[in-house]
């Protein structure tokens, strides 16, 4: 196992894809096995359909994304974390149906105060990214029952090294949007990691 920090870890493979946004994206997020898999593309394949299968959606909309497909986080707020039994699984689910589905129920929840209206620019930010996250909401949209309920079944599927993982979902327009929104989440995480440090 490397001992390198997740930001050398982040840095080292940004390099061995050509310093290429979008060849990072394609290489490291979206293709392949997650980093934190066994080294087995028809597991990988296997826990694609079964999780298709519990939300109903096609197997291809299902992806790993965040640090358990890298080993390692790119979101600025947890400093390149690397991935350990405390992190979540993002999952991808990419669809258009489910998409417009939750934005209409989320308009519906701002409108008789379910959500509160200072959340409403979040939101609608989200709607211009075509991503929608559903950890906060997901107990209050239409499939966040059967959604909700399949997440130990999912985990399960994966084996006991990732029991005290959570799944989260975040569902995207499309193809495209979950690509746009991992490069972009890419680009933030390079400046960062290549910004010269402050003495203190």
């Amino acid at each position: 196992m490397s001992n390198l920090t997740g930001q050398e870890r982040f840095l080292q493979d940004f390099e061995q894809a050509g310093s290429d946004y979008d060849y990072f994206v394609s290489s490291k997020l979206l293709d392949g096995i997650p980093a934190t898999w066994a080294d087995d593309s028809l597991n990988y394949t296997m826990w694609r359909h079964t999780v298709a299968s519990y939300l109903g959606v096609n197997p291809l909309s299902v992806l790993v994304v965040g640090s358990a497909r890298l080993g390692y986080s790119l979101n600025p707020e947890k400093n390149f974390k690397l991935f350990d039994h405390m992190s979540d699984i993002d999952v991808a689910i990419v669809s258009s149906e489910y998409f417009e589905k939750a934005w209409d129920e989320i308009r519906v929840l701002f409108e008789n105060g379910t959500l509160p209206s200072d959340k409403i620019g979040y939101y609608r930010k989200l709607i211009v990214d075509r991503c929608i996250p559903t950890e906060s909401i997901l107990p209050l949209l239409s499939f966040g029952i059967k959604w909700s309920k399949n997440k130990d079944k999912i985990t399960e599927k994966l084996g006991k090294q990732f029991y005290n993982n959570t799944i989260e979902y975040r569902v995207y327009r499309d193809h495209q949007a979950l690509i746009d929104y991992q490069r972009n989440s890419l680009k933030n995480a390079y400046i960062i990691a290549t910004a010269p440090q402050v003495e203190k």
